[in-house]
């Protein structure tokens, strides 16, 4: 029986110092994790070895992407995660069908929807070994939002949300 691909995607936050240990996994990265690096100054490490086809660039289709959003609208994340950050959960939901599969990020709400979608999480600060579910709350007058407006300010007072985990009994 022949052994499954392994797949290390890599966010751009994983890339910032050139390209991490791969342990003998296949390296993927998403157009959009390119622009951010060419953006940042950072491209001319990884650019040879996407041109020599030794990192692989995985741009996801609206179905996956949708699933992410998803995911990360059940766990509280959704407003915290930039389209680059949809894109790379994506691709590593994506090449899951394909092969084992690891994403490398140190965005601590994309390793929360990352475990929400059963994708193996590395990175310096991953400890937590649930997800967590976020509620939205206002410093001003006290209330409270599982689903917080998108431009993250109380409806009632006008006062910036904030957000803490859910009590643990209130799981989902």
């Amino acid at each position: 029986m022949a052994t499954r691909p392994r797949f290390l995607v890599l966010d751009t936050s994983a890339l910032e110092g050139g390209v991490p240990e791969l342990h003998g996994a296949r390296p993927v990265v998403t157009p959009g994790v390119l622009r951010e690096l060419e953006r940042r100054g950072r491209l001319a490490s990884l650019e040879p070895l996407v041109e020599g086809g030794m990192v692989e660039v995985l741009e996801p289709g609206n179905d996956v992407l949708k699933e992410v959003l998803a995911a990360a609208a059940s766990v509280g994340d959704e407003l915290r995660l930039s389209p680059v950050d949809v894109e790379v959960l994506a691709a590593a939901l994506d090449l899951s069908s394909r092969g084992d599969v690891q994403l490398l990020t140190d965005d601590i709400s994309m390793q929360n929807v990352a475990m929400r979608l059963g994708i193996r999480v590395t990175g310096p600060i991953v400890g937590r070994r649930r997800e967590v579910h976020w509620m939205y709350y206002c410093p001003g007058c006290g209330a409270s939002f599982d689903s917080p407006p998108a431009d993250l300010i109380c409806p009632v007072c006008g006062t910036a949300l904030r957000r803490k985990p859910r009590g643990r009994g209130s799981k989902r």
